[in-house]
């Protein structure tokens, strides 16, 4: 599970970065949130384990698609892409709520 807690941390250090503007803050976010997650049930666990696999798989897809840009981090055009449908939508909301719920 600690994997999915790094691959948490780049797929959304970014954008929680540009809400709050303190990289500690982030991680202490990402941190209660991954402790949280431990406590969910099991079904929504392997749902958010799979979802950010498949981010990680689509990014590295982009990075490929993409080489000449020289870039590494193509989350927010995975994510713009993902959105469009809707179980996708739904988990990445659901994982955006949580953060910022976790951000107090």
């Amino acid at each position: 599970m600690i994997f999915f807690k790094k691959i948490l941390y780049l797929i959304y250090s970014k954008y929680l970065l540009d809400l709050y503007d303190n990289k500690k803050q982030v991680v202490n976010i990402i941190d209660n949130f991954y402790l949280s997650l431990n406590q969910f049930n099991f079904f929504l666990k392997i749902a958010i384990c799979i979802f950010l696999l498949c981010l990680l798989i689509m990014n590295t897809i982009f990075i490929i698609i993409f080489f000449y840009q020289a870039k590494l981090n193509h989350f927010s055009r995975v994510i713009k892409f993902v959105n469009k449908f809707p179980y996708f939508k739904n988990l990445n909301n659901f994982l955006i709520a949580n953060l910022l719920l976790h951000s107090t």
